[in-house]
């Protein structure tokens, strides 16, 4: 008998939906095209293999962002009638008038800071990396834009120095930038001079070897990115040509290809993939949910909802009940406390994806039912309830759209869990008989106070290094 042990072919899997006559045209909806992406991107997409490249054509100098790019604003500035003339150059040529360079630097800032200063032309600017952010598996982004759009909003640390990448392994999320910051002036690279210098520099340095090795480890996806800088296209083709066959398959996103660019990207060796880059980001995550513990983007709507419900229900609590008379409520408000400040840091981190991680979620939850058991073992009831009420928050985030119930918002030791306040107003004064042992506890802290009106908060913070080490034990 003959055995086959040649390895099945991958196919290619098709993503979004074929427009039609009935399609919306706008801005964004025109370039949401259906594409075909090969199955073996998609798994390097999923489990955060890939680089991926982003240029200015998902950034600032969309079409869609503004009427007139940065490029067309200088050469406006200049009097220039030839928009066909390299971007560099025409940099150069501002630098050369009376302002000089300083007239240049000032010229971005404003650019950038006229994008912040309109809320709806900075949403469009950062469109691409809103969808990005949540995608928590992807880490490794290569950029030669100067805004700050990747560390604003999916949390990413800038490398633009040699020095920089010593230090690679510590950031989550890293965005490598080989044209400079705008958060750092002296790093902008714009000028023709500035392009010859950056070439040398990454010809001969460690950012430029970096860089060399990402080429050679991971397959790259450039993203609003024309692959026409000079200093970047003599890495990348000096990459592929070293590593000829070995040379991992490379891809281009963009919404609209012209034959002539189809002819130039496919010489490079290059697969294109014409659709939105926003779009085809939204379609992998939305594909990943399917197939990987990644929550969808709607969980951070859930989790707002509860949070507003929450803050709502604490204020009617402690308004409702003073710890002199009802010492018990406190537990309440420490578990709300707890359900608080779960809520919020998982709002507050959106941006890194880290709780989009739905494992990520589902260990935290359970690692702080554990504590609250062990607080309460040890008759720590102030960080037993705190601890049940972070746990609830995550798991309430873990749970899928058909799942999803609001955890109780009023708990006490020994069962007792309800989200109705005349139901909880009702057993105010059984509780302390559901479990006497914190009562004594209870007292004791509302006999530290004279001020029957007193707001006894928890700390966002807990003291585990004890339990840490049961655990590990």
């Amino acid at each position: 008998m003959k055995l086959d042990f040649q390895p099945k072919a991958r196919k290619d899997i098709t993503f979004g939906r074929k427009r039609n006559s009935h399609s919306c045209l706008c801005h964004i909806c025109r370039g949401q095209i259906q594409f075909e992406a090969p199955s073996e991107l998609v798994d390097a997409f999923i489990d955060g293999r890939v680089a991926l490249f982003a240029g200015a054509g998902i950034s600032s100098e969309s079409p869609d962002v503004l009427r007139e790019t940065f490029y067309e604003t200088i050469n406006f500035i200049l009097g220039n009638k030839d928009q066909s003339r390299p971007f560099p150059d025409v940099m150069e040529d501002l630098c050369k008038t009376p302002g000089g360079r300083p007239a240049l630097i000032e010229r971005i800032q404003a650019h950038f800071q006229y994008i912040y200063s309109h809320r709806e032309i900075y949403d469009r600017a950062t469109r691409f990396h809103r969808q990005l952010a949540t995608f928590f598996p992807i880490d490794t982004i290569i950029t030669t834009n100067w805004d700050t759009y990747f560390e604003d909003e999916c949390g990413a640390t800038a490398f633009v120095g040699d020095k920089d990448i010593a230090l690679w392994e510590v950031a989550s999320r890293k965005v490598l930038k080989i044209h400079g910051t705008v958060a750092n002036f002296g790093s902008i690279v714009a000028t023709r001079t500035d392009y010859r210098k950056c070439a040398r520099r990454l010809e001969k340095g460690v950012l430029g070897k970096f860089l060399t090795s990402l080429l050679a480890m991971r397959p790259v996806v450039f993203i609003g990115y024309s692959l026409r800088d000079e200093d970047f296209l003599q890495i990348y083709n000096a990459t592929r040509k070293r590593l000829a066959e070995f040379h991992r398959q490379a891809y281009f996103v963009a919404p609209s290809i012209t034959d002539v660019e189809r002819t130039r990207l496919q010489a490079m060796g290059l697969r294109l993939i014409e659709t939105d880059g926003e779009y085809f980001v939204a379609q992998l995550k939305e594909h990943a949910q399917s197939v990987r513990c990644i929550c969808p983007d709607e969980m951070y709507d859930d989790v707002g909802e509860l949070l507003s419900i929450v803050f709502d229900s604490n204020t009617w609590l402690r308004k409702t009940f003073k710890i002199k008379k009802h010492p018990q409520y406190l537990v309440s408000a420490w578990y709300l406390d707890g359900l608080q400040h779960a809520l919020e840091r998982i709002l507050r981190l959106r941006k890194t994806g880290e709780y989009s991680d739905l494992h990520k979620l589902v260990a935290t939850a359970r690692s702080y039912y554990s504590f609250a058991k062990k607080f309460l073992r040890d008759r720590k009831f102030d960080d037993a309830a705190y601890s049940e009420g972070y746990a609830d928050g995550m798991l309430f985030a873990s749970l899928r759209p058909e799942e999803k119930l609001f955890p109780p918002l009023f708990f006490y030791f020994g069962g007792c869990r309800t989200s109705s306040r005349s139901v909880y107003k009702r057993a105010i004064n059984k509780l302390p008989a559901r479990y006497k042992r914190a009562n004594s506890f209870l007292k004791g802290i509302a006999n530290k106070y004279e001020d029957a009106d007193m707001v006894i908060l928890h700390r966002a913070q807990l003291s585990l290094g004890r339990y840490l080490e049961e655990e590990m034990d």
